[in-house]
């Protein structure tokens, strides 16, 4: 079964965080993100705004669709995925170079993640005494 963090590990992060927090270094917000940015400046929002826009932009997209048979020439940035008979398994194809390349299979299964009824809410009470140790 997977772990998670529960009341006592958040309790006990809460309190490793508050360590290094009390133990930081003298900090200078900055107004950029460089490639001389340092651990010892802090950058503003903008600053980091602006940096994950760019990376962003930068990024040549690329999606998924699910076609019922491959279409005679793909589209760039395209993954096809062609459903196995009648399960969540489907092929994946990308066209590349004049010919379509098989990339393998992907499977939707969800037997080992947690249901609904497999999780606890936490309390208001819990997340009060969580907060008290902040």
């Amino acid at each position: 079964m997977a772990q998670f963090l529960n009341k006592e590990g958040l309790t006990f992060l809460v309190g490793r965080l508050q360590e290094l927090m009390e133990n930081t270094v003298d900090t200078k917000m900055v107004s950029n993100i460089t490639d001389t940015s340092t651990n010892e400046q802090i950058p503003g929002a903008a600053a980091v705004w602006s940096l994950v826009i760019d990376a962003i932009a930068d990024i040549e997209k690329v999606h998924m669709v699910v076609v019922a048979s491959l279409p005679a020439i793909g589209e760039n940035n395209v993954v096809y995925l062609v459903r196995v008979g009648t399960t969540d398994r489907y092929s994946m194809h990308k066209y590349i170079g004049g010919q379509w390349i098989n990339l393998g299979f992907f499977e939707v299964d969800l037997t080992d993640y947690w249901s609904k009824d497999e999780l606890t809410a936490m309390t208001n009470a819990e997340i009060d005494e969580i907060m008290a140790t902040i």
